[in-house]
């Protein structure tokens, strides 16, 4: 190879390495631009469906002409449906022993929770060996006596019956 012909070579290697690099560079530019106008552009979008919904309606056809899905009409539960969401409901406080919102929210779900029909008669009943699907079977509750999430050990024992003890090693009091 003459040095002509190497002088010529690397130039090519070096102009598409240059030409990559100022590819990459506009890339990146871009990349930058388009992160810089998303959230505008996102929030311009909320608010220009926002205004077709409030002009045409949340269940107007029309809504379609624009790439919008109208909101669905909600129906009714019948009096049948009703029941059995009373039924299930009466049965899992039952089953959980619970009274309340705030005991419902400690407890984990340990019992399946059972399909339910309207029998010959119009009672209602549970159907042994059936599960809605969605219950989370085989996992166990742990409820909490009140107060103990507080991280709070005075006055307690261990299940050895020695005092319970703070992160130090010494039992804990209260500082009042």
């Amino acid at each position: 190879m003459t040095p002509a012909q190497i002088d010529s070579q690397l130039k090519s290697y070096l102009s598409t390495i240059g030409a990559a690099d100022t590819a990459k560079a506009q890339y990146q530019t871009a990349v930058v631009a388009r992160r810089n106008i998303q959230v505008e552009a996102r929030n311009f979008y909320l608010q220009l469906k926002k205004a077709m919904i409030a002009f045409f309606g949340a269940q107007s056809a029309q809504l379609v002409d624009f790439g919008l899905t109208p909101a669905k009409t909600k129906t009714a539960q019948t009096t049948a449906q009703k029941a059995v969401s009373v039924a299930k409901l009466q049965m899992t406080r039952a089953a959980r022993g619970t009274t309340s919102k705030k005991q419902k929210a400690t407890i984990n779900p340990t019992v399946a929770n059972p399909a339910v029909a309207i029998g010959p008669e119009g009672n209602l009943q549970a159907i042994p060996g059936t599960a809605v699907p969605g219950a989370v079977p085989g996992s166990t509750a742990s409820s909490t006596a009140a107060g103990s999430s507080t991280g709070s050990t005075a006055g307690s024992t261990a299940a050895n019956g020695t005092p319970a003890t703070g992160a130090t090693g010494s039992t804990a009091t209260t500082g009042k």
